[in-house]
């Protein structure tokens, strides 16, 4: 029997219902630490519907393809992941998140920690 094989959306979702900040890896690339909420918008789903099928080791993006659709799969994952961090234009992150979820102080309790803007 063939184990499931989770995706990075999975692991989005996940980091949703643990409210912790996870470091992610995408293969060829680096680490970068995803934090929620992470809440996309339609036009995010559809430009990154490749990168949030990647599969995932651990907490470790790759592709299952090999060559440059491989190299390109994981430069849009990198790409999606980066820009849900902020590296990305202002009009950009605006079409693509939902909300920002900005770090207010870690020594708060965990439920204090975030300050959540909802995008208008």
């Amino acid at each position: 029997m063939k184990s499931k094989t989770y995706t990075l959306e999975d692991l989005l979702r996940a980091i949703n219902v643990l409210e912790e900040d996870i470091d992610v890896s995408v293969d060829g690339y680096d680490t970068i630490a995803v934090c929620a909420p992470i809440e996309l918008t339609p036009i995010a789903k559809e430009k990154f519907a490749t990168a949030l099928k990647l599969p995932i080791r651990g907490t470790s993006v790759y592709s299952d393809k090999d060559g440059d659709e491989g190299d390109k799969e994981c430069k849009l994952a990198w790409d999606f992941l980066s820009s849900l961090a902020g590296y990305c234009p202002t009009q950009q992150f605006d079409k693509w998140f939902e909300f920002w979820a900005v770090p207010v102080c870690a020594a708060l309790p965990k439920v204090n920690r975030r300050l959540l803007i909802q995008k208008k």
